[in-house]
């Protein structure tokens, strides 16, 4: 039998993205559905590439060198892959919830 087993490690040091910035705790979301999701990774690619295009056509619109109407592509892209980085990310801020809930039963 070959089998793997995923594990998401909680260390002194991953408290202080309660206290640091939210791409801490992107990064931190993003790592663990990656190990659970492998599509997700890509996903995430897609992402950051339509936002860094996103970002480049507002700054041509701004400079005068596109229009308003280059930003409709890149807007519903936008849209719909962060709908559904959204939906990863809900399911993974859930399993957390409940599995923090399960475990004060045993207390």
């Amino acid at each position: 039998m070959n089998s793997t087993y995923s594990c998401v490690i909680f260390s002194p040091i991953m408290m202080n993205m309660m206290y640091l910035s939210p791409s801490l705790r992107r990064d931190f979301l993003d790592e663990a559905i990656k190990s659970s999701y492998p599509e997700y990774e890509l996903l995430v690619r897609k992402y950051k590439k339509i936002l860094k295009s996103r970002n480049s056509t507002l700054k041509a619109i701004n400079e005068k060198r596109a229009k308003i109407e280059d930003l409709k592509f890149f807007d519903e892209s936008f849209v719909l892959l962060a709908s559904q980085i959204y939906v990863y990310r809900f399911k993974i801020i859930n399993f957390l919830k409940d599995s923090i809930i399960n475990t004060t039963q045993y207390f």
